[in-house]
């Protein structure tokens, strides 16, 4: 009897826990992640032209036929423990068409309406009802327009995701751009154990993107004889343009105000925006403005500018006179310095007028009346203009001999002018930077202007050391009621030996009767014929610098000699350049001459890139020239035959020097074998013969000759 009740209990009970658990699971719900407020989704976009824009449609914000619209994740996620049957998911979509608050059309995943369609203001009518509108005006086949449809995605056995979406394709979907406005959906989810969850909530979609706004660059006003001196300025006056992804240009607010007198759009206490703002006699100078644009949405941005009020009419009293004279060290006027202004606090540049202000062939200078100045605003030179005025390589050597400890440079503003990197001290690394300007290699300073300028009252605690101090470029107007001059002394940066023009145009100043020659002894040469030049300074030259034209040559190597290296040289298309501030440098050119030509023709210095000039020991200047040694006596030439060693054919040039001279040629291999011979009559002057592999068939060494009544040449070349 036990035994059969135990046999029972075993096969019961399972039966009792199954039943158990399956009323369980039918009686649990689907879950579904809801919202359950308000959803917002701020649209950053640019409105779609192609969407929602027929007559049908009206935006009364923006009075536009084409509504905005933003592509929504409308999703949810379901979670649902029901194994029996298949999970059912619907949407309804309630959109206000016509943005008045209130949802009027409805769209119904059970009764999806057709491609490019919805029907407008069936909320409570038939879904199919209403009146059918189009929203697609894409140029597309009808097959690819948008419609709306549900998708719904398997994420576990237990999760499944749905969608509302677009479809364009049997396989392609994308999320939905609907308008505008404040909706509402209803999901509703139904799984197989006949439980059923639902999910409604509101959605707005809203313009969230700031427009954009763009101010001028800055704007200089004069007041006006109103009121004692004041000027009134819109925000129109300060706007380069504004633009919004909704609300159209024309219909974007703009305002203004003074910076730091308020924060947000501006406006006064009923809300009207302030669109100008007025300035006075107490508000000369640089004064910044924000200007501000403000979309339909309520969106805002701003931008900020300055305005410069000046009273060049003098309708305000006691306005002071700022004027000074910028000299050398020598007390000479330097002409066309810029005085440029600015504000020390901010940045903001102060404008002096429609054109720069400019100091006279003196050195003068004198602001416009009435500029407007604060105790922040200071007066900055600039002359940044023909950097090889007064700088050449006379001033190298005395740079050299300043770092040296033979000759040191004496005054401060010497010192500042051989400081080329703007370092603070004075290296070779200074002479490299200028060594630089004068061959080519720099058209500028990198790191410095053509002059410096240094307030004159100025005062250096070691004047053998300017770099010890803080050097004053600039002085500070200080907004006195009183006029004072402000004077600057000028350093030319690379000239120590005072020889820049300080106005008009710079010249060269040495003389030009007297030359530094490099001699050579002049020669006939063949096209293609190269030549080795040796350039050896006298040695009553301390430096030099030249530019040599390479017009008719093409240049094979520089061979820096003594202490040149190839720093020292610039090398152009058809030029090279070079600068020395040492004695006794020379250096050897090889050249391949383009043409035939007598060397002396063929060869030159000129200026064209660097000043062609010699100094002594004394810095006495003096032109440079090339002396060629006439040839002495014309002979008979045989010149090496080209190419060498040759395979195909080569050309063999020589020179007779009188006419109708019988010449024989000769060709003999290695065992002395005449391979060719053949005597000829020729003109006077260049002529050639070929040869070619019909006439030396084979490979090796031979010599050819050329013999006339008087005299025989032989030369040697190699056939491969």
């Amino acid at each position: 009897m036990i035994r059969i009740f135990t046999t029972i209990t075993k096969v019961i009970f399972p039966l009792l826990v199954l039943v158990s658990l399956t009323s369980f699971l039918q009686a649990q719900v689907p879950v579904i992640t809801c919202p359950g407020t308000t959803v917002t989704y701020g649209d950053q976009s640019n409105n779609e032209a192609q969407l929602w824009n027929a007559m049908s449609y009206w935006d009364p914000i923006v009075s536009t036929h084409d509504l905005a619209e933003n592509a929504v994740p409308l999703e949810i996620n379901i979670t649902d423990i029901c194994t029996t049957g298949t999970l059912k998911v619907k949407y309804i979509l309630y959109l206000d068409l016509d943005y008045n608050g209130s949802q009027e059309t409805r769209v119904d995943s059970d009764t999806l309406p057709a491609a490019n369609t919805i029907h407008y203001n069936n909320k409570n009518i038939a879904v199919t009802g209403g009146t059918q509108w189009q929203f697609d005006f894409r140029p597309v086949a009808v097959a690819n327009k948008f419609r709306f449809d549900l998708l719904v995605n398997t994420v576990s056995p237990t999760e499944k995701k749905a969608q509302l979406v677009w479809r364009y394709s049997p396989t392609a979907t994308t999320l939905a751009q609907l308008p505008y406005g404040t909706h509402k959906i209803k999901w509703v989810v139904t799984n197989g154990c006949g439980q059923q969850s639902t999910c409604e909530y509101t959605f707005i979609i809203r313009d969230e993107k700031p427009p954009v706004v763009i101010c001028i660059n800055g704007l200089s006003v004069n007041l006006q004889n109103i009121s004692g001196g004041t000027v009134q300025l819109y925000a129109s006056d300060f706007l380069q343009y504004t633009e919004d992804n909704y609300t159209p240009a024309t219909k974007l607010i703009i305002g203004i105000r003074k910076q730091g007198t308020g924060t947000g759009f501006p406006s006064d206490s009923t809300g009207t925006p302030k669109i100008s703002v007025r300035y006075n006699c107490s508000e000369l100078g640089t004064n910044l403005i924000e200007l501000w644009s403000k979309d339909k949405a309520g969106n805002v941005s701003a931008c900020s500018t300055y305005v410069l009020i000046q009273d060049n009419g003098n309708f305000c009293t006691g306005a002071p006179v700022y004027s000074g004279k910028i000299t050398t060290e020598l007390s000479e006027g330097i002409e066309d310095v810029q005085i440029q202004l600015e504000n020390v606090s901010n940045g903001v540049p102060i404008i002096g007028g429609p054109i720069p202000v400019l100091t006279n062939a003196d050195g003068y200078y004198t602001l416009p009346s009435g500029l407007p100045f604060s105790s922040t605003t200071r007066i900055a030179p600039l002359l940044d203009l023909d950097p090889l005025n007064g700088v050449n390589t006379w001033d190298l050597i005395l740079i050299s001999r300043h770092i040296l400890g033979l000759e040191p440079l004496t005054t401060p503003y010497k010192l500042i002018a051989a400081d080329a990197n703007k370092s603070g001290t004075v290296t070779t690394f200074d002479i490299v930077e200028i060594r630089k300007l004068i061959i080519g290699s720099f058209q500028k300073f990198p790191s410095n202007h053509s002059w410096r300028f240094v307030d004159s009252g100025q005062v250096f605690s070691n004047s053998l050391n300017p770099f010890a101090d803080v050097i004053r470029e600039t002085i500070n107007i200080g907004n006195l009621p009183f006029s004072i001059a402000y004077n600057f002394i000028g350093a030319k940066i690379g000239d120590v030996d005072n020889t820049a023009q300080p106005h008009g145009f710079s010249t060269p100043t040495e003389d030009r009767t007297a030359k530094t020659t490099f001699t050579f002894q002049d020669q006939n040469l063949q096209e293609n014929e190269s030549v080795s030049l040796h350039f050896a300074a006298a040695s009553n030259i301390e430096g030099y610098q030249m530019t040599l034209d390479l017009a008719q040559f093409e240049l094979l190597e520089i061979i820096p000699q003594n202490d040149l290296t190839m720093d020292n040289f610039g090398v152009f298309e058809q030029a090279i350049t070079l600068v020395t501030e040492q004695p006794n440098q020379g250096f050897d050119l090889r050249l391949r001459a383009k043409q035939a030509g007598q060397l002396s023709s063929m060869l030159a210095v000129n200026d064209k890139i660097t000043h062609s000039v010699a100094f002594d020991a004394s810095g006495l200047s003096k032109g440079i020239a090339l002396h060629f040694n006439p040839i002495q006596k014309e002979a008979i030439q045989l010149n090496q035959n080209v190419p060498n060693p040759w395979h195909s054919a080569t050309n063999i040039g020589f020179y007779l020097p009188e006419a109708n001279t019988p010449v024989t040629f000769t060709v003999v291999d290695e065992m002395g074998r005449v391979v060719y011979t053949a005597t000829n009559t020729y003109a006077a002057g260049y002529q050639s013969i070929t040869l070619d592999e019909s006439i030396v068939p084979q490979a090796g060494m031979y010599w050819y000759s050329l013999t006339t009544a008087q005299d025989k040449l032989v030369q040697k070349m190699i056939k491969f």
